[in-house]
């Protein structure tokens, strides 16, 4: 899938971590990932950050919508600690919660 940029320091999590290689080599090339979720800047701007399950980006809505995804977890519970964790950061190094700002993702839209 073309429409997906890929943050550079990707966040990973514990659970999927040895399989990450995979499961991303996957999602690059539209194929399926099991037990896998993507963490992505939201595509609502009034969001911090969205939270996919990897099985629904090969849905067609997703063929045309550009994402750009900073994170990988094993399930739900995971990648809402992983973008916890991002979200802290970011208030912990900016003073706010602007994500996008200080991971300085360029999307191309």
């Amino acid at each position: 899938m073309n429409n997906m940029t890929w943050y550079e320091n990707l966040y990973i999590g514990e659970n999927v971590k040895k399989r990450a290689p995979r499961v991303i080599r996957a999602l690059k090339r539209g194929k399926f990932a099991a037990r896998a979720y993507v963490i992505a800047l939201a595509s609502n701007p009034a969001n911090l950050l969205d939270l996919y399950p990897a099985f629904v980006l090969r849905q067609e809505h997703f063929q045309t919508e550009r994402l750009s995804i900073v994170g990988l977890a094993a399930d739900k519970e995971e990648a809402m600690e992983v973008a916890a964790v991002i979200v802290e950061e970011t208030l912990s190094h900016t003073g706010s919660t602007d994500v996008r700002k200080y991971l300085k993702v360029e999307e191309e839209r």
